[in-house]
This record gives structure tokens, sequence and C-alpha cells, in this order.
């Protein structure tokens, strides 16, 4: 928890104060990023498990899940659909090297011995389980909106080869299929859209600038939010639905049990709505570094022009 709630937190807080102060000096901020690895190892056990489980319940194909997991994507037939069961939907079952086995023989269950009167037994009385409203009631799935800018930027970044990372690509992908997304990534989408965005202010980031779609757009496209509003579109609803995340967790737990797994997620929930306000605050230092610059830089000609005034006064009354 120390490593979640303490380091992790500063960790990417340098990573874009680093990739916005750092990577321009050298011209390669568009194409290029720092990123810390993960320092929360039970996040990586986490991520690993409901990637697991997205794949055999269908709803994340098996090439998302190795692009997440920073393995190469597979080129075999069945990798990018979806799998019950084992099986891909919409395709047909693998078969045997050795061909088909031959059916076996029905079986036929001996009828059971008569009896002259069954047995009562007492009933059993039902235990009434209390209703308790649980995190998966929220609904997280992605608006028609979200859809549209997320299917954009895939085009956008095919056609101009920049922005976003393989996670921003397979995000995109559920989006676009308007997947309900597991509320650790509505945590992380709302503290994406919280830390890049001040990469909306770079050159290019709105439609009509010269060099649109800037990297920064397409990677905000792929999330599903909108350059032109910065607070709308995939950064709202991710705040909101983060909101909601965390009210529902903070609702009573007396009555039902709840797991590390749900501890987790909360707390994540939480940290990045902190961390979103948190880098608000932050990221407004540059701006007041810019202007304090811009002070002592009037002040420097201010006392240039004293100083011509000066000699100025000095030289007439010298030739009067």
């Amino acid at each position: 928890m120390w490593r979640e709630t303490t380091i992790a937190p500063i960790c990417r807080m340098d990573e874009e104060t680093l990739n916005s102060r750092l990577l321009p000096m050298f011209g390669i901020h568009e194409d290029a990023y720092l990123a810390y690895d993960n320092p929360v190892p039970e996040n990586r056990v986490a991520d690993s498990a409901e990637r697991s489980v997205a794949v055999a319940g269908g709803w994340r194909t098996p090439n998302e899940a190795r692009l997440e997991e920073g393995y190469e994507a597979l080129e075999t037939p069945h990798a990018d659909m979806l799998h019950v069961n084992g099986l891909p939907l919409g395709g047909v079952p693998p078969v045997s090297p050795f061909g088909a086995l031959a059916p076996l023989p029905a079986y036929a269950a001996p009828a059971p011995a008569p009896v002259d009167e069954p047995a009562q037994l007492p009933p059993i009385a039902e235990v009434e389980q209390p209703a308790a409203k649980a995190l998966s009631d929220v609904d997280t799935t992605p608006t028609d909106e979200m859809a549209t800018l997320a299917l954009r930027g895939l085009k956008y970044r095919e056609e101009f080869g920049r922005g976003g990372t393989a996670v921003g690509v397979a995000r995109a992908r559920d989006i676009g299929n308007m997947v309900s997304l597991s509320p650790d990534t509505v945590g992380r989408m709302n503290s994406f859209f919280a830390r890049h965005r001040v990469d909306l202010d770079a050159v290019g980031a709105r439609s009509g600038d010269e060099g649109y779609p800037s990297a920064g757009a397409i990677a905000w496209m792929l999330w599903g939010g909108d350059p032109n509003d910065p607070d709308g579109a995939g950064a709202a609803w991710a705040q909101r639905k983060a909101d909601e995340l965390a009210s529902e967790s903070k609702g009573d737990t007396l009555s039902q049990e709840v797991t590390h797994e749900q501890k987790m997620t909360n707390a994540r929930v939480k940290i990045a709505a902190l961390e979103a306000k948190a880098w608000d605050a932050v990221q407004q230092q540059p701006k007041f570094d810019a202007l304090q610059a811009e002070l002592d830089a009037m002040k420097e000609r201010t006392a240039s022009l004293d100083e011509m005034v000066t000699m100025l006064t000095e030289a007439l009354g010298d030739e009067a």
C-alpha cells in the first residue's frame, strides 16, 4: 500500500515532468516518452489475473492481452478473435490431427429400485441474503461519442504513424467496441486524462492547428477523449465514473464480505482521483515560472531605459 499510495504517484509525476521538459530539448517528444516500471508488484499480479479472466470470459482477445503484457502480437488466425471456453467466437473448433473420434455408445442408466415410501426430510429454511449494491452495479460502458473518438484515434495513428502506446491501442479497441470497462481501468483513464492534459497545449493538438493531429491529440483520442474539449467526452466520463465508484466503495460493507481484490480496486480508484487533483495543482508551476521569467526580462529592459534617459539628460545638460 505504501508503494501504491506514495511511490507510484511520485513516479508518475516525475514521468510527466521529464516528458514535458526534458524530451522537447532533444526534439523527440513526438516519438518517445520516459516511463518508470511499475513499482507495485501486487498491481502486476492483479492486472495479469484480470487479463486472464478477460480472455477466458470472451471480452478481450489474446493479442490485446499480450500487448498489454508487453509481448508481441501473434499472427495466428484466432489471436485477434474473442474466445469462450477456449473456442473462438464466430470460428470453427480446432480439428484434431488424428481425425474425429468415434462417438461413445449411449449409456442407459439403470432404473432405480422401487421403494414403498420415500423418506421425508424436514424442510430447509432459506437464508435471506442482504441486498447490497456492489461496484459492478455502476455502468462502465463507454458512450457512443467515446467510441467514435477512439476509432478516429486508431485511424489517425495508422495514417500518421504516431501517438499512443500499445496499451492505448488496446484501450481504444475496447472503447470502440463499447466493452464494459473494469473499475481499475476507469481509474487509469481518469489518471491518464489528468496527467496528459498538458499535451494539449502543444502545437497541433487542436483541429485547425498546423501539424494536427499531434501525437498527444491522437493519444487523447485513443482513450476516448476529445482534444478540442478537454473537459468533455472521455475525460468527463472517466471523472464521473471514478466518483461513482468511489461513492459505492464508501457504502455499507458490514452486510457483505469484501475481498482483498475489491479493496485494492477501491484504493486504486481513490488514488487516481487524488492524483488527478494533485497534478492539476503541480502542472501550473511551469506557467508561473514562465511569467516570472517574463517579469525579470521586463525589469531588465526598464533598467536599460532608465539608464538611457539618465545619459540623455546629462548630455543635454552639458550642451546647455
